[in-house]
């Protein structure tokens, strides 16, 4: 086998894997929008491109993806805003500045870094925030309200029993994280699970309060 035979051969492989990659993402861009075009059939574009409420479950349901555009801009800009001016400056002090054995670490940290998606570490502060907020939704908040009604025990066993399940879940996460040796990894997902809970926090701030759980805080 010759070497230009085997440039020729290495050549078509990464031209055909090439092709296969963007093949499948053709396939996965029909697949959306075979699935997504009946959707018309009950908003008109206009509506689903400017209404201001995603709520598909409701009956009428609400199909308005605004808030997600203005959303993914919002982020997409302050992201920018904050990682290229960081990314320029550190690009700047690792190939200009920095003394040749502290470029040799932060160049391989970077590299280790870039191998490994942010949006990963920020999953696992994900679900660590709705584990968690389960546990004590469901096993601690339950147990008062149904004192405070005075309801029998039997009338929160679905919920009570989702919150003893998610204590296990919860424990075997701990686990995972305790496993984690880099603590700036460690400082990622407890900084994106605080992000989390405030968000969450504020999704139920939102929500309108019923006249009878005013009643029983009263009563308590």
């Amino acid at each position: 086998m010759t070497r230009q035979f085997k440039e020729i051969l290495i050549k078509n492989l990464f031209a055909l894997l090439a092709f296969v990659a963007v093949l499948v993402l053709g396939l996965i861009v029909v697949f959306l929008f075979r699935e997504g075009l009946p959707l018309f059939r009950l908003v008109s574009p206009g509506q689903f491109l400017f209404g201001t409420a995603w709520y598909p479950t409701y009956d009428p349901p609400e199909y308005g993806i605004w808030p997600l555009i203005v959303g993914s801009f919002t982020v997409t800009l302050f992201s920018c805003l904050i990682a290229v001016p960081l990314g320029v400056l550190s690009a700047v002090y690792i190939s200009e500045i920095a003394p040749a054995h502290l470029k040799n670490v932060l160049k391989s940290v970077i590299e280790l870094l870039a191998g490994l998606p942010s949006v990963v570490l920020g999953f696992f502060g994900m679900v660590y925030v709705l584990e968690g907020t389960s546990v004590a939704v469901a096993t601690r908040a339950a147990g008062r309200i149904r004192e405070q009604l005075g309801l029998p025990k039997r009338a929160f066993s679905y919920l009570e029993s989702h919150g003893s399940l998610d204590v296990g879940h919860t424990q075997f996460f701990e686990s995972l994280i305790d496993r984690l040796d880099d603590e700036r990894e460690r400082e990622v997902i407890v900084h994106a699970a605080r992000m989390f809970f405030t968000l969450y926090a504020n999704v139920f701030r939102t929500l309108p309060v019923p006249e009878f759980v005013r009643t029983a805080a009263h009563v308590a």
